[in-house]
């Protein structure tokens, strides 16, 4: 039987799959992880002594981020390939293969974090309502997601198959050829994330858009338009 787009988009084990080749595009020196560095330059500079959740920490690059500016991460990553990955490029940091779903802690998080991940989740008022219940009462949570209008109207002309979730919500099936292989997402407005998040207990404290920098490869195509947001969520 074949699959949905929306089932392989939110199967945490996507990564592993052998259509699927990241090993480039999860790399730290990603134009795109240089601009969500950038994005992510105020949280990192007052992390320090904070306890903090990277969800889906791919390659473990936020994560070593994070313990050069003070703080004390944990990543958790359903891939066995990325977190191979991770362990190999960052032996001194914690990482641990678990699913958000069946991630548990003792320890509530200052801060919990989650870059491009957010598009991995159907159920995403569950997933959210499990990110509040890991952090402190005044803790924070930040996402990094794709622009909608970007992420759903084809990029660079790779193929793209669509799958209409709801008002709000798409999900994308993305031919990267040699380059990266195939993707699959579940995109959502800013609006869609606001109110499940709403729902789960979280409230939007701040948006930032992302744009691209004059050193970025889509800066002339996209010049002037948002490439990802930046969102803040806290505690209701």
């Amino acid at each position: 039987m074949t699959q949905t787009i929306a089932a392989i988009a939110s199967d945490p084990l996507q990564y592993d799959r052998d259509e699927l080749i990241w090993t480039a595009e999860g790399s730290k020196d990603n134009f795109n992880r240089k601009l969500y560095l950038m994005a992510l330059k105020p949280m990192l500079d007052s992390i320090a002594d904070k306890y903090v959740l990277d969800i889906g920490c791919g390659q473990g690059w936020l994560c070593d981020e994070v313990a050069k500016h003070g703080g004390e991460p944990l990543g958790i990553e359903p891939s066995a390939k990325n977190v191979q990955a991770a362990r190999a490029a960052y032996p001194e940091l914690k990482i641990q293969q678990a699913a958000l779903g069946d991630f548990e802690t003792a320890k509530p998080f200052d801060v919990a974090a989650a870059i491009m991940v957010l598009e991995h989740f159907l159920d995403l008022e569950a997933a959210l309502r499990k990110v509040a219940a890991v952090l402190n009462p005044d803790g924070r949570f930040i996402t990094i997601v794709g622009d909608f209008d970007k992420f759903t109207n084809g990029r660079n002309h790779h193929p793209m198959e669509k799958e209409v979730l709801g008002k709000g919500e798409v999900a994308t099936r993305i031919d990267y050829g040699e380059r990266a292989g195939i993707m699959c997402d579940i995109v959502r407005t800013v609006g869609r994330y606001e109110e499940l998040a709403h729902k789960a207990g979280l409230r939007l404290a701040n948006q930032t858009p992302i744009l691209p920098e004059p050193w970025h490869p889509r800066y002339e195509a996209y010049k002037g338009r948002t490439l990802f947001h930046l969102l803040e969520f806290v505690q209701q």
